[in-house]
């Protein structure tokens, strides 16, 4: 907290005042002061010190936007699994088993004297679509039927027994609408792009929850150097009361001189009070970011590393090109924008007419047992050919252009989006330089301005003990070195946050504490 010189004499006029405010005060010493009831106990009584590779563990192996993340990356690596299936190779097996009886003289006679047949068919076939949109098969099938019947005319009876056997071709290529690679492999590029962008994805959260909790663990640490700071100060104040009473009781000091005393510790204590405050305040939110439990008996953390910035040059020209070099935002957006542009080339293809070739081609061969059938089928006892050429095509094409023009619209989005994130992170980028900077001129100052204020209490104290000066002007330069090594501490502690937004954009964050998202 941080009073003026004015503020501090408003305060004490209101002791010292004379004949104005109390006079009764400045003709009588001051009663003796009561002793303070003891300080309740605070939770930094029992804090637990951790180090910020110790958070960055834990953090990383709990939190839950990288949980999220991870699971991201598994659905969309599936996903492609799945899209690369639609080139396998399909295996079919069927089996089949009839039997065609017939009862009545009537039944035999439609059957062409046939009472009893029994079929019992197999087949087997591959089939696979290729990149151009191709689709192939290749079927192999086979047939035995046993018929048991009786000659129309004179009754006799007879059986018979034969086989067939065929291998068949067939070829499907969609020659404009939905033909060629970048069509036929559209579902498996959307997937590959999806499963990128869910890895980009992936080191945002890590980049993200790094910076995250290295800005909070520094504000930890700033919130213990503030409170050693006042209590540093309050200790100070305490020895001034002790110095200023006994020279009271040496009659070498009026007795108002302990009023200002009093009323500086009392500010200082409440000083402390809201320090100790803003180290628990700031323990929660660690805690809450890296996945740290809650609980009675553990609330405050103490940092392990002390508040010092080892500074070091940063140049906004090298911290804004690799910003954008390496910025996995932009990456994931120039990666929409190649699904965008996909998407545009598959809903053009899909203004084509449709127009598929078939090619089919059958050799079978029969005979009274299987290894003949099969035989005089490999020696195209008997074969088929033929072929289709399939057109179709939607009068106005609604569809088909309505399709298309959304595939542009969401690459403009795109690309303006893109534009965006640029502008984004070179401000980000600007803004962490611009503080780093700034923090370490503020350090430089601060340091200057502590070693003049420590040299001011020497002297200000010395001319008080020659009866030249009062405690009010102690007090105040014991106040002005308090301020001085709190902006230090404050300079140190957003210089380290703007290191770690800086590392951040840049990439460097993960591998600077060892971390690896994957």
């Amino acid at each position: 907290m941080i009073r003026s010189r004015a503020g501090i004499l408003a305060g004490l006029l209101c002791f010292t005042g004379g004949a104005l405010s109390l006079p009764a005060l400045a003709q009588s010493p001051p009663a003796a002061p009561q002793p303070r009831a003891p300080s309740t106990p605070t939770a930094t009584d029992n804090a637990s010190a951790m180090s910020l590779s110790a958070v960055l563990e834990h953090a990383v192996r709990n939190s839950q936007g990288l949980a999220t993340a991870r699971i991201d990356v598994a659905v969309a690596d599936a996903t492609v699994m799945e899209q690369v299936g639609l080139e396998d190779i399909l295996f079919n097996a069927t089996g089949a088993y009839n039997r065609d009886v017939a009862q009545s003289d009537f039944a035999v006679a439609r059957n062409g004297g046939i009472d009893d047949s029994k079929a019992l068919q197999g087949s087997l076939s591959l089939t696979k679509l290729f990149f151009t949109g191709a689709t192939v098969s290749v079927k192999a099938e086979t047939d035995r039927a046993k018929l048991l019947g009786r000659d129309l005319e004179t009754g006799t009876p007879f059986s018979a027994t034969e086989y067939s056997s065929a291998v068949t071709g067939s070829i499907t290529q969609p020659i404009l609408r939905g033909g060629w690679e970048t069509v036929t492999r559209a579902p498996r590029t959307r997937a590959q792009l999806a499963a990128e962008q869910a890895r980009l994805q992936r080191e945002v959260a890590g980049r993200t929850v790094v910076r995250d909790l290295v800005e909070a663990y520094w504000e930890v640490a700033y919130a213990w150097s503030e409170l050693d700071i006042r209590r540093s100060s309050l200790d100070l104040a305490r020895e001034r009361r002790r110095l200023t009473d006994a020279s009271v009781r040496g009659g070498a000091t009026a007795p108002t001189e302990l009023l200002a005393v009093d009323q500086v510790i009392a500010q200082r204590e409440e000083d402390v009070v809201v320090a100790e405050l803003s180290v628990t305040q700031r323990s929660l939110e660690l805690r809450r970011l890296a996945g740290l439990e809650i609980e009675p008996g553990q609330i405050d953390i103490k940092a392990d590393a002390p508040l010092d910035a080892q500074v070091r040059p940063i140049e906004i020209k090298g911290v804004m090109t690799q910003a954008l070099a390496r910025s996995p935002e932009i990456a994931a957006l120039e990666s929409q924008g190649r699904g965008a542009a996909l998407e545009i080339e598959v809903t053009n293809n899909g203004l084509l007419p449709r127009l598929d070739l078939s090619v089919n081609g059958t050799l079978s061969g029969a005979a009274d047992n299987f290894s003949d059938s099969v035989s005089n089928a490999a020696n195209a006892d008997a074969y088929t050919f033929g072929g289709q050429l399939v057109l179709e095509h939607w009068i106005g094409r609604h569809a088909a252009r309505g399709q298309s023009r959304r595939a542009e619209a969401e690459r403009e989005r795109v690309m303006i989006n893109m534009a965006d994130m640029r502008r984004q992170i070179a401000q980000a980028a600007a803004q962490a330089v611009a503080l780093a900077n700034s923090a370490q001129n503020r350090m430089r100052l601060s340091t200057t301005a502590i070693d003049l204020t420590d040299k001011n209490i020497k002297a200000e104290t010395g001319r008080f003990e020659l009866g030249k000066s009062s405690n009010f002007d102690v007090l105040l330069r014991q106040e002005e070195h308090t301020q001085a090594r709190l902006r230090f501490a404050r300079a140190a502690a957003d210089y380290l946050r703007a290191t770690a937004v800086v590392e951040a954009l840049t990439g460097e964050i993960l591998p600077r504490y060892g971390i690896k998202v994957e």
